[in-house]
């Protein structure tokens, strides 16, 4: 609250910021934060090859957190949606064997999407495996739906959602 200016990425996080602290909306300085654009990169096959998929399949990663905040569970009730050439991959940062929870969640998950074409990837990667496996997806999906069951999926999951080039 001593600080002269707060510098913040956009006006909705400094309204929730200013809100949240009691700060004045005048200290703030709005200074637009995202990575710059890249070349596309050559494709791997990473995916295609841990699932033993055709070339000409299009992927859609979800990845990190399995929770319901996620909206995988709508994603996944309009998959009859897409074009018939595409899958959803589903890869989570958490090794699944490792936590109970975790591992309900993902039975789960795999009951509910059976027959559709989806694929679940359960273990940790390093860095360079998960910029291949990003590079290796057509499209990569992040949803936010706060809905205020814990403090982590009301305003904060809305915050996070609006973080600047997560995907």
């Amino acid at each position: 609250r001593k600080t002269k200016y707060i510098i913040i990425q956009d006006q909705e996080r400094a309204d929730i910021f200013a809100t949240e602290h009691r700060i004045s909306r005048s200290r703030f300085i709005l200074v637009p934060n995202s990575p710059l654009e890249n070349e596309p990169e050559e494709k791997t096959g990473f995916w295609n090859r841990k699932f033993k998929l055709k070339a000409d399949v299009k992927i859609a990663l979800h990845a990190g957190s399995l929770g319901e905040w996620t909206g995988l569970n709508d994603l996944v009730k309009h998959m009859h949606m897409w074009p018939v050439n595409w899958v959803l991959v589903i890869h989570t940062r958490y090794d699944t064997d490792k936590s109970s929870i975790l591992s309900n969640r993902l039975t789960a998950l795999q009951n509910d999407f059976e027959g559709k074409k989806i694929f679940f990837s359960t273990t940790p990667m390093d860095n360079m495996s998960f910029d291949n496996a990003i590079k290796d997806s057509d499209a990569c999906l992040a949803f936010y739906i706060p809905d205020g069951k814990t403090r982590y999926t009301g305003v904060n999951l809305k915050s996070v959602g609006l973080s600047s080039g997560k995907v």
